[in-house]
């Protein structure tokens, strides 16, 4: 960054202050080091010991702590080209303010893991990151700053990220890699969105089911099974099955998961609330395929009560998975063993 540009910026009564003059030089010299277009390979004697007013030395406005971490990270990767004044330096920040007051949710106590739920209203509705915002701060994003595909294609990946920052504290993503991350999670989705309507499912590894879990857990959906006798391939023969206009949201994509379960919500749900919801019937338990496949359960008639009055004792989460209800209906049978 120009020294002179951040210099000439300032106030007179400022620049009169020879420990300002000294703080942006210093504040300068360590972005000039930074932002050499390669990230994460900043040596310890180039970061910054205090972002936020080292930034502001640098002639950006800002305050937050976090905000001040998420830009540091994007001057790691960034070309000091597109950082060497303080008009350019301050769109960065901008643009990532923008990211993080769309990531609004409640960080949560020590000890406690993120909920990735979108429990916070929106704070500002009419004004989402745009891609313009995500180029600025140096996001890698397939099919949108990499690789873009149609304007269909960038649209629903577009609104899908956005949708997903909503489910995020803005700790989950005052980084490039965890942005980046969100990102691959929205396109790998979509992918499968955009394949044909019954195009065949590829055989998936114990790679691909945990890249498909981590997927779907980043943008906070729920109930995707990965395992061998798990829901996956039906999940993803819906998502097939869909159109790019009705995946622009983590609901619809959560939608698509519960349509692909099927009868498995009808047990979480039945543990969420035995009031309201009618109990699983032994068809139910066979639809959900808790009595096929590896470690099925034996479920009729004459121990179907038992079981449910086992699952009546758990919550949604406990029993949202194949794997997890057969383990809860074979636990039955050792108990009464």
């Amino acid at each position: 960054q120009d020294v002179f540009a951040v210099i000439d910026a300032m106030s007179n009564i400022t620049a009169k202050d020879v420990a300002n003059l000294q703080a942006t030089v210093d504040a300068v010299t360590k972005i000039g080091a930074m932002a050499d277009g390669t990230a994460n390979n900043t040596l310890a004697a180039n970061r910054f010991t205090d972002p936020v007013n080292s930034l502001k030395a640098a002639g950006v406005n800002l305050s937050n702590a976090t905000l001040a971490n998420g830009v540091v990270d994007a001057l790691d990767a960034a070309q000091f080209n597109n950082v060497n004044t303080p008009k350019r330096l301050q769109a960065l920040v901008d643009a990532y303010a923008k990211i993080l007051t769309e990531a609004n949710e409640s960080e949560p106590s020590d000890g406690v893991s993120y909920a990735n739920v979108n429990l916070v209203p929106d704070a500002t509705p009419s004004g989402d990151p745009t891609l313009v915002d995500f180029s600025t701060i140096g996001a890698v994003l397939p099919g949108l700053t990499s690789s873009p595909g149609s304007s269909a294609e960038q649209n629903a990946r577009l609104a899908l990220l956005d949708d997903g920052l909503k489910n995020k504290a803005a700790t989950q993503v005052d980084s490039l890699s965890e942005i980046n991350a969100l990102g691959t999670a929205v396109d790998k989705i979509l992918t499968r969105v955009a394949a044909p309507t019954g195009a065949a499912l590829p055989t998936l590894s114990d790679s691909d089911r945990s890249a498909w879990e981590a997927a779907f857990k980043n943008l906070g959906v729920t109930g995707v099974d990965v395992s061998i006798d798990g829901n996956l391939d039906d999940v993803l023969n819906v998502l097939s099955s869909a159109e790019l206009s009705g995946a622009t949201t983590v609901a619809q994509i959560q939608s698509m998961v519960d349509l692909a379960r099927g009868a498995l919500l009808k047990i979480s749900n039945y543990a969420a609330d035995s009031v309201t919801n009618p109990a699983p019937t032994v068809t139910d338990y066979i639809n959900a395929g808790i009595t096929t496949g590896s470690n099925a359960a034996n479920i009729t008639t004459a121990n179907i009560d038992a079981i449910n009055a086992a699952i009546d004792r758990l919550s949604a989460s406990d029993v949202d998975t194949k794997t997890k209800v057969k383990t809860v209906a074979n636990a039955y049978y050792r108990d009464w063993e």
